[in-house]
């Protein structure tokens, strides 16, 4: 009887939201968040308008766990699962019904660190993973590089998706890895790793500060190893001054089969007080699709207190064919955050 109170005890306590407890001399913290937006298009599809989970940071959850191992050394995992309802990608103006629950194991990995850097076994991040989203701006959620993971589904002519034709190139985001990040020297750091099918990624990322300006970069390189994937290139720089402004600069590439290689090239420029954030940002990509194409946005985020953010951004895309329709979007939409 006592064995099962104690079982009930904990269990509530993990329904309450409970961040820390310990277990056999780990330490264990739950964590996630709700990401839900409103998008009111007009595109080639349609003005409907679309309830969707902001598929550029998920609806999620995740359980992490460290103990130390003597020597310096610690061991630690993370499982992590993206739930989430109407994914912002699968939908456009002319969507009329709800496109479900799609589920997703993010992080399944186990690592141990110490002096010598950290080595990380399992699916996560491939080493170059996000090294075009480096971003001071603040206003990450409504106007992120990898806008096509919200606003993909878009359609620039009747069937045909906006991620057809504009797209960051960014690394192979998670996969099943071996992956080494090494410390940090004067602000550099190195990141490596090898995944199924033979892909490889390496990066270089830097991050520091000079008097109240701060500054994070990042290059990368992957190569695919076999057809599933296309070798990729590029970068990401951000600069925040002490005064609130900030700019960014985003670059990839793609080695295409035949033809001309894609790239893209995206700006932002910011400006940070207080609880707010504003930015405008301009996008371009070449030889993607039929037609080149560009995007200009607006966007602003409020940030009411920890972990809670409320953004609105306003953005448009022109496609370089004879038939586009040059979609324009409002969006509106919170992250809250556990």
């Amino acid at each position: 009887m006592q064995q099962s109170k104690l079982a009930l005890t904990s269990a509530v306590l993990l329904a309450l939201g409970t961040t820390a407890i310990s277990a056999q001399a780990a330490e264990l913290s739950i964590s996630g968040q709700v990401s839900r937006a409103i998008i009111i298009p007009d595109d080639a599809a349609g003005t409907n308008i679309q309830h969707v989970d902001n598929n550029v940071s998920g609806t999620r959850f995740r359980f992490k766990a460290k103990q130390d191992i003597g020597s310096d050394m610690q061991m630690g995992m993370r499982y992590e699962m993206q739930i989430q309802n109407n994914k912002g990608n699968k939908v456009n103006g002319g969507t009329t019904s709800n496109t479900g629950n799609a589920f997703d194991v993010r992080y399944s990995d186990i690592y141990l660190s110490g002096g010598f850097g950290k080595i990380s076994i399992g699916k996560g991040d491939g080493a170059a993973n996000g090294s075009t989203e480096e971003d001071f701006s603040g206003t990450y959620m409504p106007a992120a590089a990898n806008m096509m993971d919200v606003l993909g589904g878009i359609e620039y002519e009747p069937g045909k998706r906006m991620d057809s034709v504009y797209n960051m190139y960014d690394a192979y985001s998670r996969n099943n890895r071996l992956r080494y990040d090494s410390p940090k020297f004067s602000g550099f750091s190195l990141a490596a790793s090898s995944a199924e099918g033979d892909a490889t990624e390496l990066a270089l990322r830097y991050s520091g500060k000079f008097g109240d300006t701060k500054v994070k970069a990042a290059l990368f390189t992957a190569a695919a190893g076999d057809s599933s994937r296309k070798d990729t290139s590029g970068g990401s720089v951000s600069v925040l001054l002490g005064m609130g402004f900030n700019a960014t600069v985003a670059f990839s590439t793609e080695d295409a089969a035949t033809g001309s290689d894609p790239s893209v090239v995206w700006t932002k420029l910011g400006y940070r007080t207080g609880k707010h954030s504003f930015s405008v940002d301009f996008g371009t990509t070449k030889d993607r699709g039929p037609g080149d194409a560009d995007t200009a946005g607006v966007a602003y985020t409020i940030r009411p207190a920890k972990g809670i953010e409320v953004y609105a951004s306003y953005r448009q895309f022109t496609v370089d064919t004879a038939n586009s329709v040059d979609p324009t979007l409002f969006m509106l939409g919170s992250r809250f955050k556990f």
